[in-house]
């Protein structure tokens, strides 16, 4: 499938959404819309090696689902519900995510190699930690930047909330760049109508229809950031023209009242 055709799949899809919204997305008009945009993100998707589900309960798509045909996000958010009506102290089933970290310093034999006056070893460590993360011109900066913000895909693992045995969970998290190394922060910029393909799997899955599914996510995610980047270098661009012509028209401007005679 082409990648016009996946993207028209998907807008396709968020207009569906959109309007289940407008209209009442639990009621029955509304859960037939999100059907039909779940149906729509199966398609784009296409046939794989991996489960490509719909959660009965709140039509994304996922990798696993409940004998209730629900996904591990319903059922840890009902689980919750439920410990909160009940006056339960949560139990932690909702599980977070990954949590942020601070971006960690270059490393020491880098340092080392710089308090001895050789900068080069530090620079070349400051790169190859910039394109662990940024693919240079295509999903970020040419040059390392500082406060650059990136998605990553990152990955855990969890008991199902069956009991049955763990789920291997996909997210994304927003990673900024300190000048040394990135910090992980804790929200991310991509919410899953962007990103439609599975993000939870059975652990007993074979390991090359996980890997599979661990590759299709992080280009999913990659071709985001490719896009993202185009028009964050298009609004530097279109700023930086208009600078210069402010810049220009000041300069033509300046002792224009030296002209005028007394």
């Amino acid at each position: 499938m082409s990648a016009a055709r996946f993207e028209e799949l998907l807008a396709e899809a968020r207009r569906l959404d959109g309007e289940a919204i407008r209209i009442g997305e639990e009621g029955a008009y509304g859960r037939t819309l999100r059907a039909r945009a779940a149906a729509l993100r199966v398609e784009a998707i296409g046939e794989k090696a991996y489960p490509v589900l719909v959660c009965a309960a709140c039509y994304r798509l996922t990798g696993w689902v409940s004998a209730q045909g629900r996904c591990d996000a319903c059922l840890r958010h009902a689980a919750a519900r439920a410990e909160e009506a009940a006056g339960v102290w949560p139990s932690g089933v909702a599980h977070d995510y990954p949590r942020p970290t601070s971006a960690p310093p270059a490393p020491l034999g880098a340092r080392f190699a710089a308090r001895l006056g050789r900068r080069q070893a530090l620079d070349k460590a400051v790169v190859a930690t910039w394109m662990a993360r940024v693919e240079p011109g295509e999903t970020g900066p040419v040059e390392p930047e500082v406060g650059f913000e990136i998605e990553v895909a990152t990955r855990d693992e969890v008991e199902r909330m069956d009991a049955s045995g763990i789920l291997v969970r996909f997210a994304t998290l927003t990673h900024r760049f300190g000048g040394a190394g990135w910090e992980r922060l804790a929200s991310t910029r991509v919410g899953r109508s962007q990103l439609p393909h599975p993000a939870e799997f059975a652990a007993d899955l074979p390991i090359a229809t996980l890997v599979e599914a661990w590759s299709d996510y992080q280009q999913a995610l990659a071709a985001i950031s490719r896009r993202s980047w185009r028009a964050r270098l298009e609004a530097r661009q279109e700023g930086q023209t208009g600078e210069q012509t402010r810049e220009h028209a000041f300069s033509e401007q300046q002792h224009v009242s030296d002209l005028l005679h007394e």
